[in-house]
């Protein structure tokens, strides 16, 4: 038996896509990779970073610490393809 090939990543979605995190606070994300036809897939490895370290930094997996005053995106990279959420 050949298993099927696993499904392309089409778009990565981050919740919440937006969000206030007190400086010293935290606050988790969660990712969701989709197919292009909407499917949910699961086991796929999430690269986290944060465009703006000094403001918000990200852990591996996800969770969000106020650094400073500002805004920051916070980017969720799955197979190339990149979620986004600004803090």
């Amino acid at each position: 038996v050949v298993p099927a090939p696993r499904a392309a990543v089409a778009r990565v979605e981050v919740a919440p896509d937006t969000a206030t995190v007190a400086i010293g606070a935290t606050r988790a994300l969660s990712v969701t990779a989709r197919a292009a036809d909407g499917t949910v897939l699961t086991d796929r490895r999430v690269a986290w970073s944060s465009g703006g370290p000094t403001v918000a930094s990200v852990s591996a997996v996800g969770v969000v610490r106020g650094e400073a005053a500002g805004s920051a995106q916070i980017l969720a990279e799955v197979e190339g393809v990149v979620g986004r959420a600004t803090i």
